[in-house]
């Protein structure tokens, strides 16, 4: 049998034994029932070799009736034909076929197809030494449903990005109204009190009763703490230390005021006067950080509260540090967490204007939140001073 192929054993086999050709007939009455039933485009080639033995063709032996619906072509019109002389320009599903035949593997082809306006995934192999089998398959609503999707994931990232600029124009928005409620309160208010104090004063001696001095006495007292309870007010809504001097000397003032009725020491490490850093970083900082600072007193039960401040030639960063009970999980997978929403708040507005946190904890170790941003706002974020 020395340089016969299978297919020519198999054929003498069939001439010689009657139960072989009756075992041949039963194999390929089962075959052409299996490739008929298919739901998927089916052809079998027959290789074509030149001169020199290197396969150039592929032959049509058989298609099914899906194939003849996806391609246009009757089964009588491509029995016999060569790939070629339908396909003359469809070298990479022959190409696809060829290396089938050579392999001896499956190999896989990939594309759109003009001729039946979709997109095909051939999949070829060896049935035979000189016989390839190649079944396809349709992939266009598998294509457009990851169009869809990709261009879902690009509307989502959209909004994303949209949402994160809503939230830092409402931070600033939101950060010029206080601070001109408290200007308001101070500039008007503020005056007020200190005139009927002065007013007070000058009635004194003009008094003629110890129990009429005592009442005005009574009644200056009154106002002057009404007077530091306003400054109080108007601190809590907008630090004037923030504008006036700068971010180090308001996150100082802020730690001392906020921690000192809770029995939590502070420290600050950093410059108190302005750095050169843009207003608008400053108050989205500041925000940031007296968020951090609500939730070391909400959750963190720690002693001891500490941040330190650094200027880089374009970074600025802050670290707030606690010696609380921490957080046993990373930071990522708490996005849901009602505890960790302000977290996660919190690094979609520094990524947006460029910055970034980074979070380290372990359970009764504390949390350390390193928050860095650049010294001045991207050029596609509007200023607070234009809102």
């Amino acid at each position: 049998m020395k340089g016969r192929t299978l297919q020519e054993v198999w054929e003498q086999c069939q001439n010689t034994c009657p139960s072989c050709a009756h075992l041949y007939k039963h194999i390929e009455n089962q075959y052409h029932r299996v490739l008929e039933n298919l739901f998927e485009p089916f052809a079998l080639y027959q290789i074509v070799y030149d001169d020199e033995g290197i396969p150039i063709d592929a032959k049509f032996l058989h298609v099914n009736p899906v194939y003849e619906e996806y391609f246009r072509f009757p089964r009588e019109y491509l029995i016999g034909k060569t790939f070629k002389e339908i396909w003359s320009a469809s070298g990479d599903w022959l190409k696809n076929i060829l290396d089938a035949a050579v392999s001896k593997e499956t190999c896989c082809c990939e594309g759109f197809s003009e001729e039946c306006s979709s997109h095909m995934r051939g999949i070829a192999f060896p049935v035979l030494p000189d016989k390839v089998a190649v079944l396809f398959w349709d992939l266009s609503d598998l294509k457009k449903s990851e169009k869809a999707l990709a261009f879902s994931k690009d509307r989502l990232h959209q909004y994303r990005e949209e949402l994160r600029q809503l939230v830092i124009q409402l931070s600033l928005s939101e950060a010029l109204t206080r601070r001109k409620i408290a200007s308001e309160i101070h500039d008007k208010m503020g005056y007020s009190f200190v005139n009927l104090i002065q007013h007070f004063e000058k009635m004194k001696p003009l008094l003629s009763s110890k129990e009429a001095e005592d009442e005005l006495n009574a009644a200056t007292v009154l106002v002057e703490n009404v007077l530091h309870e306003m400054r109080n007010l108007t601190f809590q809504i907008s630090s004037p230390v923030l504008y006036e001097v700068g971010l180090g000397a308001a996150l100082k003032a802020l730690g001392e005021s906020i921690f000192e009725n809770h029995n939590i020491h502070f420290s600050y490490d950093g410059k108190l006067s302005d750095q050169g850093i843009d207003d608008n970083v400053c108050v989205l900082l500041y925000q940031m950080v007296k968020e951090l600072f609500v939730n070391v007193i909400k959750h963190a039960k720690a002693q001891n509260v500490s941040v330190l401040l650094r200027r880089g030639r374009e970074m600025v960063r802050v670290i707030v540090e606690d010696d609380g009970i921490g957080f046993s999980h990373p930071f990522s997978k708490h996005r849901n967490d009602p505890h960790h929403f302000g977290l996660f708040s919190i690094r979609e507005r520094l990524k947006y204007i460029g910055g970034s946190i980074e979070i380290y904890s372990e359970p009764d170790k504390g949390s350390t939140i390193y928050m860095t941003a650049p010294i001045s706002l991207p050029e596609n974020t509007q200023s607070i001073w234009d809102v």
